[in-house]
């Protein structure tokens, strides 16, 4: 059990980085204040 992956941070992790993805990307980001 000690090799088992943290599932729950990768999946909030997926999720933000979708988020990401729907309002333009890094670069988008950047630009707004």
């Amino acid at each position: 059990m000690l090799n088992t992956p943290n599932t729950f941070s990768w999946y909030l992790a997926g999720k933000m980085f979708k988020w990401y993805l729907e309002q333009g990307g890094i670069i988008e980001m950047e630009k707004e204040p």
